[in-house]
């Protein structure tokens, strides 16, 4: 008897064993080593970056991997994932999508921005340029596809709009004469004016075509499931605006099947799908919602509300909108921002990929608003010495982040000046230059030398513009003596901060302990 329960024990232990070792194996065979080599002419000294997002809600960025840009312009990046994914590339806020699969090695050419490019200081798209691809590569195969698409969408465009804000078919067939202005109708061969103008099909017959024929084409490639899923899914959003029922997309698309928070095509179809979920519902179920959000803060009573939604049955999926929709309702008045952020924040411990989603939905929903603590950074000055931000907690801080091609920064900068020389000995002030070149910066400051608060260089920070919120230029941020972030809207040298300044001192005189102090 005990020989048999040893037996038995054994054998156990050892398929736990065998399973860990396939386990290990399968994970080892997945995450294997892309490597990004290539040039990127005209930003020689800069850094390239690759990123992640964590999830589609968010759309928190990771860094993966960086790597200097040498003075050829040559590069190389590599990094391990464990999964087909898609990932960014940016230079000086200049950015491009790759997607890598695991062990894939790629060369590209990252192009410079021209004279011609439209160019945000926020970020600039560009295409990047492959060298020694195979036809069956994903990056080619998904620009083959979104051509496709966006020529399809394109090329019906009227149909789509007249599909979602009038009603379909039963829309098209009032226009009457009007009809002959969608491509699915067809005038009739000869000039009489009496001639009818039918349908020739309907807009789903179209969409339905369109669906068909991309599978056939693509499917030989859909070993790839990400690739799979990408056309999948962008199809289905098609479908979707043709009018497909809802529950019938429900039960074709989401339901028994895996979230996928990290998969562009899978969270724009999730996105359009589940629009207005916390919101624009019957009386009694809304009326409850805003119960459960701004009363309870409970966001799994949001989710049991939605129980026996036949569009939203599975589980995970519901949880996933739930976080969608908190995400969405974030600045309506009908609900609390601090209620949301604590409906966010009470995802339950055991629930652990949504509770990231949520965290990270509500570090976004957070970022730059008054209390957020601005996270620590690095940037050097105009000798290339280090300067800290975590140096300088104990006094607050004043930055405006400026570009010398920028006519208003320098406005900006010359009246903060005036505010440095009466409030500098209680609060730092601090101009970040965001120019793209380190020598630009330099020669500035030569040419503005009656300008005595601290400079630092910004341009070469990847994570900085993201993690303060710098989408215009000038854009000015007050952080308090603990480093966390003022006001929501922090106002300009030219918009009046001096009040603000007024009154921090005032605060600052009434703290027993004083404020830090340092030599002009």
């Amino acid at each position: 008897m005990f020989l048999s329960l040893y037996q038995r024990r054994s054998t156990s232990m050892n398929r736990l064993l065998v399973s860990f070792l396939f386990l290990l194996l399968s994970w080892q065979g997945l995450a294997q080593p892309v490597t990004i080599i290539g040039k990127a002419t005209g930003y020689a000294g800069k850094k390239i970056v690759a990123f992640q997002l964590e999830d589609y809600i968010s759309e928190k960025r990771l860094v993966i991997a960086s790597a200097d840009i040498a003075e050829d312009g040559q590069f190389a990046l590599e990094f391990t994932p464990t999964e087909t994914g898609v990932y960014i590339l940016s230079i000086a806020r200049t950015e491009a999508s790759i997607y890598v699969v695991p062990g894939g090695h790629y060369t590209i050419n990252f192009p410079t921005v021209t004279a011609g490019t439209v160019r945000k200081f926020d970020k600039t798209s560009v295409e990047l340029a492959f060298e020694g691809l195979p036809d069956h590569d994903i990056n080619l195969l998904i620009r083959d596809f979104n051509a496709e698409y966006a020529s399809f969408i394109s090329e019906h465009y009227y149909d789509f709009a007249a599909d979602e804000y009038h009603g379909s078919e039963a829309w098209l067939k009032s226009l009457g004469e009007k009809s002959n202005k969608t491509d699915l109708t067809k005038r009739a061969g000869n000039k009489d004016s009496t001639a009818t103008h039918a349908p020739a099909v309907s807009f789903r017959e179209v969409v339905s075509s369109f669906v068909t024929t991309t599978n056939t084409k693509y499917q030989a490639h859909y070993s790839n499931v990400f690739f799979q899923d990408y056309v999948r899914y962008s199809l289905g959003e098609l479908e979707l605006m043709s009018g497909m029922n809802r529950n019938e997309f429900y039960h074709e698309y989401f339901m028994s099947q895996k979230i996928q928070p990290t998969h562009p095509s899978y969270m724009s179809c999730f996105h359009a799908y589940y629009h207005h979920f916390l919101t624009q519902r019957k009386k009694e179920l809304q009326s409850a919602i805003i119960k459960a959000v701004n009363q309870e803060r409970d966001p799994m009573k949001i989710v049991t509300l939605f129980e026996g939604d036949s569009t939203c049955l599975g589980k995970e999926v519901r949880c996933l909108a739930v976080i969608k929709g908190l995400h969405d309702i974030y600045y309506d008045r009908t609900f609390t921002s601090y209620s949301i952020e604590k409906s966010l924040m009470n995802f339950p411990n055991e629930m652990t990929a949504l509770k990231q989603i949520a965290r990270n939905t509500l570090d976004e929903l957070r970022k730059c608003k008054e209390g957020w603590i601005l996270s620590d950074f690095i940037l050097p000055d105009e000798g290339g010495d280090k300067w800290k931000l975590s140096d300088h907690h104990g006094t607050p801080v004043y930055f405006l982040f400026f570009a010398s091609w920028s006519s208003a920064s320098i406005k900006e900068m010359q009246m903060m000046q005036n505010l440095y020389e009466k409030y500098g000995r209680q609060i730092l002030f601090v101009a970040i230059c965001m120019d793209d070149d380190f020598k630009t910066f330099k020669n500035y400051i030569v040419d503005h030398k009656e300008q005595k608060f601290t400079f630092l260089f910004g341009g070469g920070a990847p994570m900085l513009s993201y993690d303060c919120g710098v989408r215009t230029i000038p854009h000015a941020m007050m952080l308090d003596a603990e480093g966390k972030v003022m006001y929501s809207f922090t106002r300009k040298p030219s918009e009046g901060i001096q009040m603000d300044l007024d009154k921090i001192i005032a605060v600052m005189k009434q703290n027993t302990q004083g404020p830090k102090t340092w030599k002009q």
